[in-house]
């Protein structure tokens, strides 16, 4: 103890902290006793033992103990008190089942000092009883000072309140309170109830049920709700609902909307029920049904109580008519059609469609026959009127008849509508003036027969007054055009494609058609309007012998309401137009001197023109223009393009006017140029446009006399023989050739043979020409019988120059001098004074052959100088060849020109030299024809009487398409044929033959040897080539054969 705080024990008087002799150190101290120490009684012996131990460092330890005696008294307190009830901590008392009671109960251990362990707090009311604060340690001990919480509630139950709190006016409560240290202790609660007050309540509500019509109905109902209700606070007993209006056994309980469905009516429950009413005809007549429903039970002292409710439904009162006509139209004629005057019968059915009953019915129908609107009655009353009370009942159908008489306005609608109304008085207005109605319209349908009638005639106007039809004259037409059927029709058209426009018209009188009647402008049933037309004759037309034509008319279709949709007739008429085929044909000749020697020669042609003209009034067809006479084929039109170039519209038939051309040629027989003219007739038919029978023709002929002029005596003996031959001729002027069977040519022949050392036939006659020998040993200058002359350039003539190329001079000069020599030699009297020609024959051979001698081994071009310019003292070669050209061709010259240095006609050769230049610079490179190429030939030749039938001296002409040009030498070259005619059999029937080679061609073809060594010819034919050319076809090579054909410049100028 330090009392003096000097940092030393109060005993240590020297203060030198060693405890000394005698010295007593005082050390105080103090023990707060625990809980704990109570609680284990110090440890079970009832003290606070203690002991304190002293030490030094040179005694001790040393121990001294004291002990303090513990007293126990452990105690348990509880405390129960209600804090609010229904959440009112102000008002504690209970005023309705179902409030709750909030309790709190507090307990402690008192006066105690024991801590209290396992306490345990029990209230059987309060299920709800939880321990809500106090254990301040939290060691689940209820420690002296502490204050143990506990918080529970009850729900007051109507039991309570059905038993007044078990009859003392309150509810207990006790609650307990124990541990293993004291207890058990309890505290109790009371709190205090309401006065019982039973109260019952119903509440009725109703629906009306219409049947979905809207409107109250006998046999509808009014569906009721009724809701019973405790309204008081106590349990209610034997509820029993009842309404004295509701139908029997409707009054069913249904699910509690609030409760348990048992049989207590527990305060707050609410029980539903159900009920219905159905309605008479004097609930409906009331306007209103009001019924009351009544509920009635017992409270738990078994008192009664008892609520009622009543409940008006509003009916709604709807009167209401009906009215529904039908109609049938009464065809009273039976014509399928209505007709004016023809009625519609009605039916007029009245029903009371409303819910109560109508008096006064009236029925009217402004459009109904005066009188004809009727009721149909049986015993006095509508045989409607099922309870004949005069009344129209709800759902009562009054019968009534109405008539309507049709009018023609009616039927041009297509139909007729009309009203009927009906009306009673209002039931539920005190206004006698208000009335409840209904109308209904029928729509008759009127059957309809527009039908329109167009009657045509026509006469044909002979303006000219000549019996027949021409064009430009008339038919004219009256149309008559009626309304037949039961409608008047609108917008008349007449039309008639065929009438001139403009030329159909309306026959008028003021302002309207004159069948107008009524001049309405409208056709009306039966009337008949007047039209006029007019159609002007076409060729054709006279060409058929008739025209017929259609007239129509179209009146708007008033059954539609589409304006496309018409109403239509037609009429045809057929006039017959007098027809008159005249056909003429006009012939002219002309005898065309084709060598012009100005003499009809054997071989020479006339040429005709023949005029065909319609000079009828009718379209000719089938045009045949003949002339027994006529080369066979030389008829023919002529053409522009594919038709007659007089068809001036090109439609292939001979018009009224037209004037066709032909063509025809007649070659001159001697017989002809003997007579000194030649006539013929030509003769042109055509169909008879007027007859049936193909048969029937029309015909006209015209005759021709040509003169023939006889030719001068002294000319020579073959004139143009190489021009118009490739066969060898005696010499004679009948060029009679070797004859079929002989042997030898006849007498006094003059026979050329090609080829070397050819033999002198002994007993032959004629004149013999070989040409290894040199020759002329006879007369000078003159190849005399039996004479051999040997020139190269003749030879190569007569073989054809071969291999001297395309326009040689000397192939043609050398050709030019041998036909010279052969026409002298044939010619006795060629150069006599007989012939009046100035020139020599034999000065022109020695020119010629001067000049051959000198340039006849080579090759000398047609546009070189040495054939243009005279290279000796003579003229040049292409006069040369002009002069002998001319001489061979025609016998003469043509004029007394001087010689040499004149001109003797036309230079042919030089303009056939130009064209041939011109054709070569523009032909294709190829030195020859393109192989296998088509080309159309023509040719003609004599006929073959022997083998044809035909009148010798006749020729055949044919065109032959897509022959190649190796195939048509092919077919002159080969032995089998042996005429014109097997030749042209062979080029029409395309039949194959074997190839040759150009020269081939022409040693076969020209002067082939038979086998006893004497040449023949190999065809009869005099062939021209009319091809058409293109580009792939060589002028060359055509220039090369043109000692085969002489014609080749014709050709290509053609070309």
């Amino acid at each position: 103890v330090d009392d003096d705080m000097d940092g030393f024990n109060d005993g240590d008087l020297d203060e030198d902290n060693v405890l000394d002799l005698n010295e007593s150190w005082i050390y105080d101290g103090s023990y707060t006793a625990t809980q704990g120490d109570i609680n284990d009684n110090g440890g079970g012996n009832g003290l606070i033992d203690n002991t304190a131990t002293a030490t030094s460092d040179q005694a001790g330890p040393v121990n001294a103990s004291a002990a303090v005696p513990i007293e126990q008294n452990p105690e348990i307190t509880i405390i129960k008190e209600v804090t609010a009830v229904a959440g009112d901590e102000l008002d504690l008392e209970v005023n309705a089942v179902g409030e709750v009671i909030d309790y709190r109960i507090t307990v402690t251990t008192g006066m105690g000092n024991v801590s209290l362990s396992n306490v345990i707090v029990d209230d059987p009311l309060l299920a709800d009883l939880s321990f809500i604060s106090g254990d301040t340690n939290t060691n689940s001990l209820l420690d002296p000072g502490e204050s143990w919480i506990y918080e529970g509630s009850y729900e007051v139950l109507q039991s309570d309140i059905d038993s007044n709190g078990d009859g003392d006016g309150d509810i207990d409560n006790t609650a307990s309170a124990t541990s293993d240290q004291a207890g058990p202790v309890e505290a109790s609660a009371e709190v205090p109830l309401f006065i019982p007050d039973p109260v019952i309540d119903i509440v009725k509500d109703g629906t009306l049920n219409t049947g979905g019509d809207g409107i109250a109905n006998v046999g509808d109902t009014i569906d009721y709700t009724l809701v019973v209700t405790n309204d008081g606070n106590v349990t209610l007993d034997t509820v029993v609902v009842t309404d004295p209006d509701a139908d029997p056994l409707s009054i069913v309980r249904g699910v509690d909307l609030i409760g348990d469905n048992d049989d207590l009516l527990e305060v707050g429950e609410e029980w539903s029920y159900t009920a219905t009413h159905t309605l008479t005809q004097a609930d409906i007549d009331a306007g209103e049904f009001t019924n009351i429903a009544d509920v009635d039970a017992l409270d738990p002292n078994d008192t009664p109580v008892n609520d009622d409710d009543p409940h008006t439904e509003v009916l709604p009162i709807v009167p209401a008519i009906d009215i529904i006509k039908d109609g049938e139209f009464l065809d009273e004629n039976m014509d399928g059609f209505a007709d004016v005057g023809e009625t519609i019968q009605y039916t007029l059915m009245v029903s009371n469609e409303g819910n109560v009953s109508l008096t006064d019915i009236v029925v009217s129908d402004p459009d109904a026959d005066p009188g004809t609107i009727l009721a149909v009655e049986a015993g006095g009353f509508n045989v409607g009127d099922a309870d004949m009370d005069g009344e129209l009942d709800v759902d009562e159908t009054w019968s009534y008849t109405a008539q309507h008489t049709i009018t023609q306005e009616e039927i041009d609608a297509g139909s007729f509508t009309n009203i009927a109304t009906v009306c009673a008085d209002d039931p539920t207005s005190d206004d006698a003036m208000d009335l409840v109605c209904d109308e209904d319209d029928h729509e008759e349908e009127l059957p309809r027969n527009p039908v329109i009638d167009i009657v045509k005639d026509g006469t044909f106007a002979d303006e000219n007054a000549d019996t027949y039809a021409d064009v430009g004259e008339t038919i004219q037409y009256t149309l008559a055009v009626s309304n037949i059927g039961n409608v008047t029709l609108d917008d008349i058209v007449v039309t008639d494609p065929d009438a001139d426009a403009g030329s159909i018209a309306a026959v008028e009188a003021g302002g309207f058609n004159v069948g107008d009647v009524d001049m309405d402008g409208k056709l009306d049933v039966n009337e008949t309007w007047q039209y006029t037309a007019v159609h002007t004759i076409t060729q054709e037309e006279i060409d058929a012998g008739s025209f017929t034509n259609i007239a129509t008319v179209c009146a708007d279709d008033p059954t539609s309401d589409d304006a496309m949709d018409l109403v239509c007739d037609e009429d045809d008429h057929e006039e017959e137009l007098p027809r008159n085929p005249v056909i003429d044909i006009v012939k002219d000749g002309t005898f065309a001197d084709e060598n012009a020697d100005t003499y009809a020669d054997v071989g020479e042609t006339i040429q005709y023109t023949l005029a065909v003209s319609n000079i009828g009034n009718v379209t000719l067809d089938d045009i045949v223009v003949t002339d027994p006479d006529a080369d066979a084929g030389s008829i023919v039109e002529v053409l522009d393009g594919m038709y007659n170039i007089g068809d001036t519209d090109d439609d292939g038939k001979l018009d009224v006017g037209e004037t066709w051309q032909y063509t025809a040629v007649h070659t001159i027989t001697q017989e002809d140029i003997d007579a000194g003219s030649f006539t013929n007739i030509a003769t042109v038919c055509a169909d008879d446009p007027t007859s049936d029978n193909v048969l029937d023709l029309i015909c006209d002929e015209d005759d021709h006399t040509e003169e023939l002029p006889s030719p001068p005596e002294g000319w020579f003996g073959t004139p143009g023989f190489w021009k118009n031959h490739c066969e060898f001729f005696d010499g004679i002027l009948d060029n009679e050739p070797k004859q079929a069977g002989q042997e030898y040519f006849p007498e006094g022949e003059m026979t050329i043979v090609v080829a070397d050392d050819a033999p002198f036939y002994a007993g032959e006659t004629g004149i013999w020409i070989n040409f290894n020998d040199d020759g002329d040993d006879m007369t000078p200058e003159v190849v005399d019988e039996g004479e051999f002359w040997s020139v190269d350039w003749l030879k190569d003539a007569l073989e054809g120059g071969a291999g001297k190329g395309p326009r040689n001079g000397v192939d043609t000069l050398a050709r030019d001098l041998a036909a010279l020599v052969l026409n002298i030699a044939a010619s006795p009297d060629a150069g006599s004074d007989n012939n009046p020609d100035t020139v020599d024959p034999i000065q022109l051979i020695q020119w010629a052959q001067e000049w051959l001698d000198a340039y006849g081994d080579g090759m000398v071009r047609t546009n070189s100088e040495v054939w243009k310019e005279p290279q000796f003292d003579g003229p040049s070669a292409s006069d040369l060849h002009t002069f002998i050209d001319q001489l061979n061709n025609t016998g003469s010259f043509d004029g007394n020109e001087e010689f040499p240095g004149g001109t003797f006609g036309e230079d042919r050769d030089q303009e056939d030299e130009e064209l041939v230049e011109e054709a070569v610079e523009t032909s294709a490179a190829s030195d020859y024809y393109v192989p296998g190429e088509l080309y159309t030939i023509k040719y003609s030749a004599p006929v073959d009487e022997a083998a044809t039938g035909t009148k010798e001296g006749s020729t055949v002409s044919k065109d032959v398409g897509g022959v190649t040009i190796e195939d048509y030498f092919a077919m002159m070259a080969d032995a089998e044929f042996g005429s014109s005619t097997q030749i042209a059999s062979a080029i029409e029937a395309s039949q194959p033959v074997p190839q040759y080679s150009p020269s081939e061609l022409f040693m076969s073809n020209f002067a082939a040897p038979t086998q006893d060594g004497v040449a023949e010819s190999k065809f009869d034919a005099s062939v021209n080539f009319l091809a058409t050319l293109d580009d792939a076809f060589s002028v060359q090579a055509l220039a090369e054969h043109e000692h085969l054909f002489y014609d080749a410049i014709d050709l290509i100028d053609a070309a």
